[in-house]
């Protein structure tokens, strides 16, 4: 299976949403069992500024705390050929959705990450992996 970044280059918005859940699932698999006290005082921490971000109805601040909350994750559970498609991917996803950028966050988003955060927090990887799923699902991106 590939993972180059070449290999989403000409797909849709939607392929791109879709391939990063997958690699991000994945990720959160095998990042689970791997963090640290201080990872989850991390993503504690990362959660409260996706919160805020909801707060202020800005779904570009929403979409920038989110990037930094799964950083964490990408860095446990991702080799680097992964880490880079995850962001190219999270760069075209940026780049060609301008227009949902200005809507406020939507609460079926909110309430998918906050199941991703319950998930983590616990070590529930199968949950964190089905919650990274719905997130990354295109149709709650419209």
């Amino acid at each position: 299976m590939s993972h180059g970044a070449a290999d989403y280059e000409g797909g849709s918005v939607a392929d791109a949403l879709e391939a990063l859940g997958a690699l991000r699932s994945h990720a959160v698999r095998r990042a689970l069992p791997t963090l640290l006290p201080q990872d989850i005082a991390c993503l504690r921490d990362r959660w409260a500024q996706v919160e805020l971000a909801c707060a202020t109805g800005s779904f570009e601040e929403f979409m920038l705390a989110g990037l930094e909350y799964v950083r964490v994750l990408d860095d446990r559970g991702m080799n680097p050929v992964v880490h880079r498609t995850a962001a190219h991917l999270n760069e075209k996803i940026r780049r060609e959705s301008v227009g949902v950028a200005s809507k406020p966050p939507r609460a079926d988003l909110l309430m998918d990450f906050r199941d991703l955060h319950v998930a983590c927090c616990d070590g529930d990887a199968d949950a964190a992996a089905a919650a990274v799923r719905r997130l990354y699902a295109s149709e709650r991106w419209r």
